[in-house]
């Protein structure tokens, strides 16, 4: 679920780029989201995002810890 959503996302960026709606990946996404303005996503770039580099939060991947933030994430997305 997680990577099929990461693709379906870079797919509809390259179309929003394509049609002129978002002009560069380099570009904030307080752009777009003016409500992320003050957060810590103010100066992350779509780049970023995409590329799951924001440095946002400090979530381990780690789907060996039972516990762990990714592995509860999962358990309520289901």
């Amino acid at each position: 679920m997680f990577s099929m959503t990461k693709s379906v996302t870079s797919m509809l960026i390259g179309i929003a780029l394509d049609e002129g709606a978002i002009k560069d990946v380099t570009e904030s996404v307080t752009v777009y989201c003016r409500g992320l303005v003050g957060s810590a996503f103010d100066g992350v770039t779509i780049e970023h995002l995409l590329d799951m580099s924001s440095g946002v939060g400090d979530l381990v991947e780690d789907y060996t810890v039972r516990d762990s933030l990714i592995n509860r994430f999962a358990k309520a997305a289901t």
